[in-house]
């Protein structure tokens, strides 16, 4: 009939004998058949159980076997096309994003994520979408695609501000500006946390913005303190707001000295020399050598994160006017 397909051989069309093993090709006779065989065995195989393919990569990816997840990427088109509906689709990607991360190769990692970000817009999950994206852009900047990477972030930022979902928005505008000002971009760093900052105020899991206020202000007050031409009483109130926010900081809950008081003490040693007051400074960073002693852990990852005056000797220039 017109609606058969056309001999794998001469072409003919009408071909009605189907290759009996993998079923995809057809030939107007059997004489065609055997004569095409040399060259089809190579590419003939049985048709593909999708749903015993499925069942292998999902217990690949449950017992972290991310060879055996990969060794089925081929089909994984196939799978997607098969499944019924966008959640089964977004597992399946995410079984081969995780096992591609897994085995260093973020580049493909973030790919894939991207595609369950593109699912979750349709799906109108909005958080969702912002999480992917956010994570396609840790991919992305492993994988060495920085332009990416801040296309991806900021693409995040904004679904955060369109649809009101502030802790989206604030964790993507700190990661940008803690990049801007990584790449040199001072100015910008410093516009995008502190609207980063202003934006904890709108979120409503309140311990949580505690949290996101530490990382903004740990992020942003070494420059501002090294850099800034802004008045003291403002970088004084920010350092107040940074102390605040470590209380409320549940892995302090415990008590004893946390890595963040350690920042704490640099970003005031920092202030002092500001102020121009540089035997208060002195009397922070003597202070700040002897419970190091007591708690060198703390004072071990603090002295990666403060703004240099303690860990390197740093000295910030005094204030104009001053």
């Amino acid at each position: 009939s017109a609606s058969d397909p056309n001999c794998a051989k001469c072409g003919k069309s009408g071909a009605t004998q189907r290759c009996s093993q993998c079923k995809t090709v057809a030939y107007c006779s059997k004489e065609c058949q055997v004569a095409a065989w040399k060259a089809h065995k190579k590419a003939c195989s049985p048709p593909l159980d999708l749903k015993e393919v499925r069942a292998k990569v999902a217990l690949a990816s449950k017992t972290g076997n991310n060879q055996g997840v990969l060794e089925w990427e081929g089909s994984m088109e196939a799978l997607l096309a098969a499944s019924p509906d966008d959640g089964a689709r977004v597992m399946i990607l995410l079984e081969f994003s995780q096992a591609a991360q897994a085995t260093s190769n973020p580049g493909k990692a973030a790919l894939l994520t991207i595609r369950i970000a593109d699912i979750m817009f349709k799906c109108q999950q909005f958080k969702e979408q912002a999480d992917a994206l956010c994570l396609a852009s840790t991919f992305l900047r492993e994988a060495g695609d920085d332009a990416g990477a801040r296309k991806c972030m900021a693409k995040a930022c904004d679904v955060g501000a369109t649809h009101a979902m502030f802790a989206s928005e604030c964790h993507a505008c700190l990661e940008l500006g803690r990049q801007d000002l990584k790449e040199g971009r001072r100015d910008d760093g410093i516009v995008m946390l502190r609207h980063a900052l202003k934006v904890t105020e709108f979120m409503e899991d309140k311990v949580r913005a505690k949290q996101h206020e530490v990382s903004i202000l740990s992020s942003v007050l070494p420059t501002l303190i090294m850099h800034s031409t802004e008045e003291p009483e403002d970088l004084e109130a920010l350092l107040a707001r940074f102390e605040e926010a470590t209380k409320a900081d549940p892995f302090n809950a415990g008590g004893g000295l946390t890595q963040h008081q350690f920042i704490s003490r640099d970003f005031r040693a920092g202030l002092h020399c500001r102020r121009g007051d540089m035997a208060a400074a002195d009397r922070e960073i003597k202070r700040m050598d002897e419970l190091a002693r007591d708690h060198p852990q703390a004072a071990a990852e603090a002295k990666s994160m403060g703004s240099g005056v303690w860990a390197s000797g740093v000295r910030p220039p005094k204030f104009s006017g001053i």
